[in-house]
């Protein structure tokens, strides 16, 4: 009976040890998911970065015809008012200034434009 005693008191040390094992692990491991959790959201940052800064230099530009703005052939029915919206868009941009800013351009004063007449738009941001 001693024998069997020994036995189990050495079969359940190593059960003790393997029980204790798997916290150290899991403590461990935790550590390692958080540590590649935020190398992973570190990496995703700098890409998202690159990609919006390669966004952003692939949209700028130094050529002069694109600063200068665009050229519009005005058809039947177009108004200074209704080639700015076009053109422009009304939600990002005031239309009465844009309106102003391309009568100046082109000099109208406020003419009325007839079909086939070019306006110049300018550039705006």
């Amino acid at each position: 009976m001693t024998h069997t005693s020994q036995s189990r008191g050495a079969a359940s040390a190593p059960r003790q040890a393997h029980r204790r094992r798997p916290r150290q692990h899991s403590r461990v491991s935790r550590r390692r998911r958080l540590v590649g959790l935020v190398r992973l959201t570190v990496l995703l940052l700098v890409v998202a970065v690159v990609i919006w800064a390669g966004a952003r230099v692939a949209h700028a530009t130094d050529r002069s015809e694109h600063l200068q703005g665009v050229v519009h052939v005005v058809q039947a029915g177009d108004t200074v008012w209704s080639v700015v919206v076009a053109q422009y868009g009304g939600a990002r941009h005031d239309v009465r200034q844009l309106v102003d800013q391309v009568e100046q351009v082109n000099e109208l004063h406020g003419r009325s434009i007839v079909p086939g007449e070019r306006l110049r738009l300018p550039y705006v941001e």
